[in-house]
């Protein structure tokens, strides 16, 4: 019935759709309330609980702790192989409908994932985005001079790898 219910040990996190019809226009409401909650699954190894968000025109991931913390993700997580980091892009120059133009990484440090870096371009937008191995990205992106469509080009990243603790 356009609910998600996410057992939490905080209690039950329940969400609802948000359908904004003729009736709702009607009675004030604005299509720009619209919400629909989309399950993807559970990661075990992160152990996540995945939500796709959609709204009027836009979207966001959310992956949610058991303890039933919410991380924020702009795009569609991508997972390293190692299932110790997640990468996202967000697509935000061409269509500027409220959405970053951005690129997110996470990494899992103490069953936590931690933002390591972000990086929110001006004169490109990313494409593409895939991990190779547990340390290596690969970006599809294109540039945006002027604020016209241009070339697409392509870059490796590579994450460095967390430190290691000394302690026992």
């Amino acid at each position: 019935n356009g609910q998600l219910v996410i057992p939490t040990t905080a209690g039950h996190q329940t969400f609802r759709n948000v359908v904004i019809d003729e009736k709702a226009i009607a009675n004030g409401h604005g299509e720009e309330e619209t919400t629909h909650y989309t399950y993807h699954g559970f990661l075990p190894g992160f152990q996540r609980h995945v939500l796709e968000v959609t709204f009027y025109e836009t979207s966001e991931w959310w992956l949610i702790s058991p303890e039933g913390r919410r991380l924020t993700l702009y795009g569609r997580p991508e997972y390293a192989p190692d299932q110790q980091s997640v990468a996202t892009i967000c697509k935000g120059l061409e269509y500027s409908g409220g959405q970053p133009n951005s690129i997110q990484l996470f990494q899992l440090q103490q069953g936590v994932l931690r933002p390591l870096w972000e990086v929110r371009p001006t004169s490109w937008e990313p494409q593409e985005l895939f991990w190779t191995d547990a340390n290596t990205l690969c970006l599809k992106r294109r540039e945006f001079p002027q604020g016209q469509e241009g070339p697409v080009s392509y870059w490796k990243l590579t994450v460095a790898a967390p430190p290691v603790s000394t302690r026992p």
